[in-house]
């Protein structure tokens, strides 16, 4: 009697945790789904064949790939990829101590709190423009997970149209070109 209760009991919990995780086969293809869904989007630099252009291709070529890594939840890939100052905005966002979070966790955070709205993709590029110095701006349309072009509410009461271009900034560092853009943020 004892031995039928145990293995009633064990019975029980096996099937109360497989349906509060996916299996391996479920999670694996959600994972390959949300990988294509934020494959690095190739949008191509202006053919205009001098120094500037290959900068701006290579400018755009990192806020692509730092882009898709917080798409796909490689959050420590892209804070690789990422130059701003992150501890300032944990701080000002009310995370733990900037001191005591990696970057990544402060993406995956922000990623996961809907401060920055990671799961956006690049639709078209609407412009590259050389600013001071080494910064690049890109100026983006962006899709939202559905695949729709993306276009958030309108933001403090405004009646104007809604914002449907976001400008993304990238320097030159000594180790190539880094964002000091997050993902689109919305308060």
């Amino acid at each position: 009697m004892r031995i039928q209760f145990l293995l009633v009991s064990l019975a029980v919990l096996v099937s109360c945790s497989s349906e509060r995780r996916p299996s391996a086969a479920t999670a694996a293809l959600s994972d390959r789904a949300r990988a294509a869904r934020c494959m690095s989007a190739a949008f191509q630099a202006p053919s205009s064949g001098n120094e500037s252009g290959s900068d701006s291709a290579r400018a755009m070529a990192s806020l692509s790939q730092f882009l898709a890594d917080a798409c796909r939840g490689s959050y420590d890939s892209a804070m690789a990829l990422y130059s701003g100052d992150w501890r300032r905005l944990a701080h000002n966002w009310g995370f733990a101590p900037a001191d005591t979070v990696s970057p990544g966790a402060f993406l995956h955070k922000a990623c996961s709190t809907s401060l920055a709205l990671c799961g956006l993709t690049p639709r078209r590029l609407a412009a590259v423009s050389r600013l001071r110095g080494d910064t690049v701006r890109i100026t983006l349309e962006l899709n939202d997970t559905s695949g729709r072009r993306f276009e958030p509410p309108p933001c403090c009461g405004s009646n104007g149209p809604l914002d449907t271009l976001f400008a993304f900034y990238v320097v030159k560092t000594p180790v190539g070109y880094r964002s000091v853009s997050l993902p689109v943020y919305r308060p």
